[in-house]
């Protein structure tokens, strides 16, 4: 567990890398917050991060659209001042 209390913000989070390091993340002890433009995908990936015991948020976001990334940042920062991540 040598990501134990540790929080990742990953982009491009539902498929292909960023998929891989949000598991590997997990699987070390982080915690998630998963990053990307397919809601679906990041549902596919938050249930089966959930089933393995990790601690995960998503949020559908395109990293590009500066009013799309400040809405990302704020959620974050409201999760991380919330009980989630504490």
């Amino acid at each position: 567990m040598k990501l134990r209390d540790r929080v990742a913000i990953i982009t491009g989070a539902a498929r292909g890398i960023g998929k891989a390091v949000a598991l590997t993340f997990v699987r070390e002890g982080g915690k998630v917050v998963l990053v990307d433009l397919d809601p679906e995908r990041l549902e596919i990936l938050k249930k089966e991060i959930q089933e393995k015991g990790g601690v995960v948020v998503t949020i559908s976001a395109d990293i590009i659209n500066s009013s799309e990334m400040n809405g990302m940042v704020a959620k974050v920062h409201r999760t991380l001042a919330g009980s989630i991540f504490l």
